[in-house]
């Protein structure tokens, strides 16, 4: 069931971004035996990333996951005590990346013509 949520959300870089209502999911990270599952609160937002979903640090830590940004991979251990890796397609991420660098081009600001300095001396 989708709910309304009120609270402003920041983005990567400082910007508030819209925000509409919030699901309620359960969600599974590993597959059968080696898996947990959580049930999460996920934002639904309107913003251009490359991502499908961000894991805030509340579901990380009750996951107790450990994190390698360079080398896409998480790492939890399962209710047995087994540890799991997810791991992400790093060819799939190089690309998602390059396109998430892609920008609309626009066109250049122009200055306000500023009077050039005076050469200091009388030409009287």
């Amino acid at each position: 069931m989708i709910k309304p949520h009120y609270r402003p959300l920041l983005g990567f870089s400082r910007e508030i971004v819209e925000i509409r209502p919030y699901v309620v999911l359960m969600t599974t990270f590993g597959q059968g035996k080696l898996s947990r599952s959580f049930t999460i609160r996920y934002l639904i937002i309107d913003a251009k990333i490359s991502y499908f979903a961000l894991i805030g640090i509340k579901t990380l830590n009750d996951l107790r996951a450990i994190v390698s940004t360079p080398h896409l991979k998480m790492k939890f251990l399962t209710l047995m005590r087994e540890i799991v890796t997810v791991k992400a397609d790093q060819k799939q991420a190089q690309q998602c990346y390059a396109e998430s660098l892609k920008v609309a081009s626009y066109p250049p600001i122009k200055e306000p013509s500023k009077p050039h300095p005076s050469t200091g001396g009388n030409n009287n």
